[in-house]
């Protein structure tokens, strides 16, 4: 499994704080988790800059990359998803780090498609064909993008352009999440499908909880280093608590979702 982060705010917040300084930060999380656990199999940072995506990625264990050091001091921005991986589908290179990125979409997974081997040849085929040649590597979370775009796409949305309609993209992922649930539970695995998602075009920003931790705050000011930061709206999703702010969890089996007025929306799956 891996961890994550990410944050939509009215203004640029800088990275620093919460993934280098903060008392449970990523950089924390990837040298050991609440449970002990390591995630040093790769790192990667989304974030928006004059309104496109950019993503730095690497198949490196962060701690040990002075590049994430230094992405994340040099990186403000009013969105950013932040991710560091623990393998468990597809071999360690650049092209299984996440997070992902195509058109105006960043997206990052933290869990596994149980059964994956099994269900990849009709997730492949369910994938707009325009799509299919985009997939670079050979994760589950890379394919569940792909896939979740072509649907997005079906439902009268462009993948290649930001959709701004919080709802569509929260039925949506919803529905995705249990139909991957159902196909994975047929396999029969050992362990159920876990599916913390994170989608963001820019403008809207949506989060699932499925079968993982995942924990959310709407302070989105305390962890930036600016001293006026405490008045910006925004808010903040995180695998575990980051810092001191009250966080809170978001429910299983629910999505979190935040529109352009920063109104933060709930969905059950």
């Amino acid at each position: 499994m891996c961890r994550l982060y990410g944050h939509i705010a009215a203004r640029p917040l800088p990275l620093a704080g919460v993934l280098l300084d903060a008392p449970h930060s990523l950089l924390t999380q990837s040298c050991g988790d609440w449970r002990g656990e390591k995630h040093r199999d790769g790192w990667g940072i989304g974030y928006y800059q004059d309104g496109k995506p950019q993503v730095i990625r690497r198949p490196t264990a962060a701690p040990e990359d002075k590049e994430f050091s230094a992405s994340a001091r040099a990186i403000s921005s009013n969105v950013a998803l932040a991710h560091v991986r623990q393998a468990s589908v597809g071999d360690l290179c650049v092209a299984n780090a996440h997070p992902f990125a195509f058109g105006p979409w960043i997206f990052m997974h933290n869990g596994t498609v149980t059964g994956f081997d099994k269900l990849r040849s009709q997730l492949v085929e369910e994938t707009d064909p325009g799509l299919r040649h985009q997939v670079a590597g050979t994760t589950d979370s890379e394919q569940v993008f792909f896939w979740l775009l072509s649907r997005l796409r079906k439902a009268g949305r462009a993948a290649e352009a930001p959709c701004q309609d919080v709802t569509l993209v929260m039925r949506e992922m919803a529905a995705a999440i249990r139909i991957l649930a159902e196909r994975s539970a047929a396999t029969k695995p050992a362990e159920p499908t876990r599916l913390n998602l994170v989608l963001s075009d820019g403008h809207v920003f949506v989060a699932s909880r499925w079968k993982h931790t995942l924990y959310w705050t709407n302070h989105a000011g305390p962890l930036a280093t600016s001293s006026n930061a405490g008045a910006t709206p925004g808010v903040m999703v995180a695998s575990e608590a980051i810092g001191d702010e009250p966080w809170s969890e978001v429910p299983d089996g629910h999505i979190l979702a935040v529109d352009q007025d920063y109104v933060v929306r709930w969905l059950a799956i």
